[in-house]
Order: structure tokens, then sequence, then C-alpha cells
């Protein structure tokens, strides 16, 4: 039997700060070296077998007001943890890892478990879809899409030999996050939103001439909000891992606490089991778990579905874009992730 080609994915999301990465890959390291003294499974295949490559995205939105969510995550991006947690932050020379010809940043490389890139996200991206065959690359967009704009709009070419996009963003049968019909990501960056929706038309031509358009695969709030992350799933795993020691377990440990706090305090919520909407996660475990032929997702009965993003009163023409309306199971999801992260199978 031949060996399965491994999966290539480039994730497009929004963590605040490119601090907030940098400070990501260092607690992974951590922790992985606490697993290791314990002689447990370290975990992280993916991040050992091959050194992700860090690129920094647009600042600003394309043609929009800048958005911010510093009232839901903070002012670092995770909940105060720099403050609350200095440990746990980078030192400040990380800066110069992205600074092109850095003698310190080459040096530091050597031993960093990711690849730093002196390149813009969106040269990034078209880099690796110009050096890849068609329909190998899938883009996880779980932030507003600027990035994926820039990329379509410098080469569009190119950017259409993704093999899909998946993301997470808008709001079809249900309220919006920011306004009553507005989804965050969505209303951050709306002509972003617009440009790649408007890629998914048959009228779009890609490489050899194919009449074929984008595949947008939708994670809209209809689908990610009912799944659920409760304290009671997601703490007591954590809170034992902190006694053990576990780097990883104290660092989300914190940006948990702010996070059930912050929601609780916004709704007024009074139950003790709150729950977080797993947005973002919702679109990984959906790449992942194909790749392990996990049956239960489903597309919306009317995919391909022409949905469309208002800007300045402006429509784009004929989208078609398979919206996912069912998923293997909220339950099976949030079991995965917490097994997925600290590695308790």
């Amino acid at each position: 039997m031949a060996q399965q080609s491994p999966a290539r994915v480039i994730i497009d999301t929004d963590p605040g700060c490119l601090r907030n990465t940098v400070t990501l890959f260092d607690v992974l390291a951590k922790e992985r070296a606490w697993r290791r003294s314990r002689g447990q499974d370290e975990g992280f295949e993916v991040e050992q077998a091959s050194k992700p490559i860090v690129a920094l995205g647009a600042t600003e939105p394309i043609s929009a007001v800048k958005t911010l969510a510093e009232y839901y995550h903070g002012r670092d991006g995770l909940g105060g943890t720099h403050s609350s947690h200095p440990h746990f932050t980078p030192p400040q020379n990380w800066k110069t890892l992205f600074e092109s010809g850095s003698e310190a940043s080459l040096q530091k490389e050597k031993s960093l478990n990711f690849q730093p890139s002196t390149s813009p996200s969106h040269v990034e991206m078209l880099r690796l879809l110009r050096e890849s065959p068609p329909n190998t690359i899938t883009i996880v967009a779980i932030g507003p899409l600027t990035n994926l704009a820039l990329a379509a709009a410098e080469d569009q070419e190119t950017f259409l030999k993704a093999k899909e996009i998946v993301i997470m963003g808008g709001a079809v049968d249900v309220c919006g996050n920011v306004t009553p019909a507005a989804e965050f990501n969505t209303y951050s960056d709306p002509h972003a939103a617009e440009l790649i929706f408007s890629l998914t038309s048959p009228a779009i031509v890609g490489q050899g001439g194919q009449n074929d358009g984008l595949k947008v695969r939708l994670f809209p709030l209809d689908i990610t909000v009912p799944h659920l992350l409760r304290k009671s799933q997601i703490l007591p795993v954590v809170d034992k891992l902190v006694v053990q020691g576990s780097p990883l377990a104290e660092w989300v440990q914190a940006i948990l606490g702010h996070t059930y706090q912050r929601v609780s305090d916004m709704y007024e919520a009074h139950e003790e089991d709150l729950g977080l909407s797993m947005h973002d996660p919702l679109c990984i475990w959906y790449v992942i778990s194909r790749l392990h032929s996990l049956d239960g997702w489903a597309f919306s009965d009317a995919s391909p579905e022409d949905i469309r993003v208002e800007s300045d009163g402006k429509w784009t023409r004929g989208n078609r874009i398979w919206r996912v309306a069912k998923s293997p199971g909220t339950e099976l999801f949030s079991d995965w992730m917490v097994n997925r992260i600290f590695n308790t199978e």
C-alpha cells in the first residue's frame, strides 16, 4: 500500500499580536520538555515532523475601520497573561527573528520549533501555493480574510490552486456577535470577505482553464456556537495537570480563567457549568477528522449556496459556497479537543 502524503495546511489566524504566536511555541517547547522529563509521550507530532512557518500578516483591513476585541480577549489578546504570568512571555529579542538579514535571527532559528519568515504572510502563502501541485494545500482562515484577499488580488491564478478554503465566519440563519446581523471576522474586513466569496463563482477560471472557482467550506455561527467547551470538561483536566507541573496547563488555566469570567460578566450567566463556543477549533477538527475518515459532517441542504457579503451596498455575483451545517457531534468534539491538546487519551 502506498504511503499517504501528509496533509498540507496553512492556518491564517488572528492571535492578537505576533508575540502571542511566539509565546505559544515557547510554551509548547516547555511542555514537551516537561513531558519528556516524566517519560511521557511528548505529543505535538506535526510540529516535530515539520517546523511550521510563521509569517506576519496585515495589520489593517483592506477598506474598513480596524476592529479590536480587547473587551473580550484583553489588551494583550490572551486575557492579560503576559502580565499575570510573565514567565511565559519570551524575551523581547524575538522581534529580530522576523527581520530580514538579522544575524541574531539566523543563529536563533536553528534552535526554534518554528520557522520565522521575513515575508508578509500573503506573499508566503502564494509562495507555498506556487511551489506545490494544485489541490494539495488547504487554507484554514479563522480570522478576518485580509491576508487571503491580498494574496488573491496579487496572484489570483496561484491562489486558486488551493485545495479548499475552510472559513470561520458569517452568520446565516442566526444573529451576529458584533451587530444583530454581522459576525466578527466578516465584519472586521467585509471587502476582503466579499472578494474571497466572489472567487467561488463559476465564472472564475483557474489554472489550466478549469472553470471550478474557489472551493470554500464555510463555518458560520450557525454551526460553531453550539460546539461548546464546558468548564466541567476542561478545568478538572487542567487543574490536575497544573498540580503536576504542566507548563501548558498553567498557561491554558490562566487564559480560560479570564475567558470564562468574561463570558459570565458579559451575559450575566449564572450557570455553574459555563460553555465557550469553539468557533475556530471546529474548523481545525473538520480538517483533521477528515484525514481519519470520521463520518458525520454534512453541508446545508441548499449547498452550494449563493452567500454574499454586504459592503457599502455592493453585491458579489453568483457565489457557490458549501456551508457546513452538521458535525460528527458537539460532545465528541470537545472531548477530542481536550485529549488532543493534553495527550490524555
